[in-house]
């Protein structure tokens, strides 16, 4: 017990103690206590401050997005030409240039989707850059350009291999090697599909596959 006290006595000493030494010192150097007050009000308000920039930025891209996708004839041009000026960064011009991109693949415009699919790549918005890597071996498949398709569906899958647009990925990665001649390689990525994507449309398809190959 008297151990206890003694301990309690102490901690208590030391919280006085420094308790004390903080009022001296705020004491003496007021001014610095000032600034030091100072920089924190203005690092809240700089905080603040650009939340609120924050905010304001994506509900105006978003409105801006809404112009580009509702406007018709030259309209319409001018509100993607200030999506993209204006929110080079933010989702929604990403999502903008994304469904152009598709529907330029629509189109069988491949060659020119696959442009834009790869200016995408490089997206802040990581879903949607994924799903442009992915796009972007399909269009170069669409477009016969079957190194190109097997390169874009191998990149994709080194990070991507557990996005839900893998079963394409590897797909694509399969059909391309096939139509490089590469038949072993491209019954290991049907196999794979097989296994890994069971059930569905890319499961049959890879199923199918298999038995034509040889």
């Amino acid at each position: 017990m008297k151990q206890i006290k003694q301990t309690n006595v102490v901690t208590h000493d030391f919280i006085t103690a420094f308790v004390i030494k903080v009022l001296n010192f705020a004491k003496k150097n007021k001014s610095a206590i000032f600034i030091i007050l100072a920089l924190v009000l203005l690092a809240g308000a700089g905080t603040m401050l650009y939340c609120n920039h924050k905010e304001n930025v994506y509900q105006e891209s978003w409105k801006a997005y809404f112009m580009a996708t509702t406007a018709e004839g030259e309209g319409a041009q001018a509100a993607a030409l200030e999506l993209e000026s204006k929110f080079p960064t933010e989702t929604p011009t990403y999502l903008y240039v994304y469904y152009q991109a598709e529907e330029l693949y629509k189109e069988g415009q491949y060659a020119q989707a696959a442009q834009v699919y790869e200016n995408l790549l490089s997206a802040k918005n990581k879903e949607i850059a994924a799903l442009a890597g992915v796009s972007l071996a399909t269009s170069y498949y669409a477009a016969g350009q079957y190194d190109k398709a097997l390169s874009a569906a191998q990149n994709f899958l080194k990070e991507g291999e557990d996005h839900y647009a893998a079963a394409q990925a590897y797909q694509v990665l399969a059909m391309a090697q096939e139509k490089l001649g590469k038949n072993e390689e491209a019954k290991a990525t049907y196999t794979l599909i097989t296994e890994r994507f069971s059930g569905g449309y890319f499961d049959a398809f890879a199923k199918n596959k298999i038995k034509t190959l040889k």
